[in-house]
């Protein structure tokens, strides 16, 4: 038997800065980390289309970024969410936000690419903004989805690509006899300026 690495038509998205909508809020649950330094952190899974870039079959690329579930001083997704939204967040609304607020809302994100240790390039997320004032971004082209670890193996699950659903089976609220530990805050009441 002969076994041999299997090639990928995969292509990363373009890198540069690109009009995009939030079209994925994917709960990843608690997921385990490589360096034991570091606990364990509830995760993440943001997902965006561009619909100004296409593949070849005329569908919009699309990248995503996984993010601590934090809204931390120092939390990235913090720091996207406020580039994003144009505004910091108030005490109040860093008591608990909801991320499924952000499904179908346009901003521009800025792509970088990066090799991995097999010298694939991959797209990365290196900023979110919101759009200049005035441009139009084109509707959604994928169905938006969102998704909580409470919902188990259901049929949004089932419908998310492979690799999510992968990462999802390694988390530790389906792993362990554990309550999870992600709080799910009542809804704070937010400005009506921004988008979300």
């Amino acid at each position: 038997m002969i076994v041999k690495e299997t090639g990928s038509d995969f292509k990363p998205c373009p890198a540069g800065t690109h009009l995009a909508r939030c079209y994925g809020v994917i709960g990843l649950g608690t997921q385990p980390t490589n360096n034991p330094t570091f606990r364990e952190t509830f995760k993440v899974l943001l997902m965006w289309e561009l619909p100004n870039e296409r593949l070849e079959n005329g569908d919009p690329f699309t990248v995503s970024k996984e993010y601590t579930a934090s809204l931390g001083e120092k939390a990235t997704l913090r720091a996207h969410l406020q580039s994003w939204r144009g505004k910091p967040f108030t005490a109040e609304e860093l008591k608990g936000f909801h991320l499924d607020k952000l499904l179908n809302v346009p901003c521009m994100i800025t792509v970088t690419h990066d090799q991995n240790n097999n010298g694939k390039v991959y797209a990365k997320v290196a900023s979110v903004t919101a759009p200049l004032k005035g441009t139009v971004v084109p509707d959604l082209t994928n169905k938006p989805v969102h998704y909580l670890i409470e919902q188990g193996r259901d049929k949004v699950f089932e419908a998310l690509p492979e690799w999510i659903q992968r990462k999802i089976s390694q988390c530790r609220e389906w792993n362990v006899d554990a309550p999870a530990t992600h709080d799910h805050a009542p809804e704070p009441e937010l400005d009506p300026s921004v988008p979300f």
